[in-house]
């Protein structure tokens, strides 16, 4: 993910939209590649997909983690819709070299996120980690929405968003495993990935129809909208051990 914004950038400039496509293309080859040729491991144990099986993964916290990573990539694609276009109406940065403000701030939100995630793991505070992330990342929407934006301030945003995703990111697959039983797990982590791109999908989708029909800082209303909502839900998750 991170190497993708790096990238992007400069390969849109350098060969085009296009270009881009033709990138994810011969990824998508090498993914297939890389899948054929991998060991056909056998399960240590097999159980059944059924009705009453799948009802097991529907349980409060399990829905309320799928919600979380729906969400959280749901805010992630809606404020990647607006924020290249912050970099140029701003007159912060060219969008041929993003790159330049994108990787340090990946660097600083990557240390920043390690004491979030230290605490969660060492001191056993996963649901406290998470409200204090999700929190975060509504700060920085609203930030977003309400500061005057220069190079800096840009710049201290984004980290602060990334610092809040990164963690979150890191958190949410740790308490996934945790929670699910062993039996569950595969399904409960392959409903988890379903709502991670449906997320993101629906993120694209609204961010979009929200750009084109209320301008650029209506998004970051609705994305600031969404993760209360999350934080409040959140709220009432059992606390893991």
């Amino acid at each position: 993910f991170m190497l993708s914004l790096l990238i992007g950038p400069i390969v849109t400039v350098n060969f085009g939209i296009s270009g881009l496509f033709w990138v994810i293309a011969i990824l998508s080859v090498l993914a297939l590649l890389i899948v054929v040729f991998l060991p056909n491991a056998k399960p240590r144990a097999q159980y059944p997909l059924s009705i009453s099986n799948f009802k097991k993964i529907l349980s409060s916290d399990l829905l309320r983690l799928d919600l979380s990573v729906f969400s959280l990539h749901l805010i992630l694609t809606c404020a990647f819709i607006v924020m290249p276009l912050l970099l140029v109406n701003n007159n912060i940065i060219e969008i041929k070299d993003n790159w330049q403000m994108y990787l340090p701030v990946m660097i600083l939100s990557f240390i920043g996120m390690l004491p979030i995630i230290i605490l969660a793991e060492k001191f056993n505070k996963p649901k406290a980690m998470l409200l204090v992330s999700i929190g975060v990342l509504i700060v920085s929407q609203i930030l977003f929405y309400n500061t005057k934006l220069n190079y800096t301030s840009f710049f201290v945003i984004m980290t602060v968003f990334f610092v809040a995703f990164n963690a979150l990111e890191a958190m949410l697959p740790s308490i996934l495993s945790r929670t699910a039983t062993s039996d569950k797990r595969g399904l409960a982590m392959g409903m988890f990935s379903t709502s991670q791109f449906f997320g993101a999908f629906v993120g694209g989708v609204f961010g979009g129809l929200i750009y084109n029909n209320f301008g650029l800082n209506s998004v970051f209303l609705f994305t600031t909208f969404i993760a209360i909502i999350w934080w409040v839900i959140m709220l009432t998750m059992k606390q893991q051990n």
